[in-house]
């Protein structure tokens, strides 16, 4: 943060800048450059000169990577920041989400304990089908059907 501070007073510009900017402030808010309130203050109100030093001063910082490395931290934290509201506003409809599919998880885990094929792959599930259990009726040849 204080490599983001020293950005606008490191050289004589910045220095400069930052002193007519800091003097203006006496003066009041600085509106932005280009606003319906910057255009309402006349010519001679020193906060006319500083709103566009501000802007000159935040079009020149785009160039340092000092700047960019800091707004790209910035957009960083925030979307983080987004995506943890995200979370905190919907976390009973995500704890739901878990309990129900640990409620499935057991109950396939309690049925495979007992021999079932539920969960396993179909072709596996064809193959135990398909395997004849002690018991199983066998089944008649095609030459003693009944024709009618």
């Amino acid at each position: 943060m204080s490599d983001l501070r020293s950005l606008f007073t490191r050289d004589p510009v910045g220095r400069w800048a930052q002193d007519k900017i800091r003097a203006a402030r006496a003066a009041g808010r600085i509106p932005s450059y280009g606003s319906p309130e910057w255009a309402a203050l006349p010519d001679d109100d020193p906060r006319r000169a500083a709103a566009i030093l501000v802007a000159a001063e935040s079009w020149r910082a785009e160039a340092d990577p000092v700047w960019r490395d800091a707004v790209h931290r910035a957009e960083q934290d925030g979307a983080r920041a987004a995506y943890l509201r995200d979370v905190d506003a919907r976390w009973g409809e995500i704890q739901a989400a878990w309990r129900e599919l640990s409620q499935h998880v057991a109950r396939i885990e309690r049925a495979r304990a007992v021999g079932s094929d539920v969960g396993l792959p179909l072709d596996e599930r064809r193959r135990l089908a398909l395997t004849p259990r002690p018991g199983d009726y066998p089944g008649r040849q095609a030459s003693e059907r009944r024709t009618a």
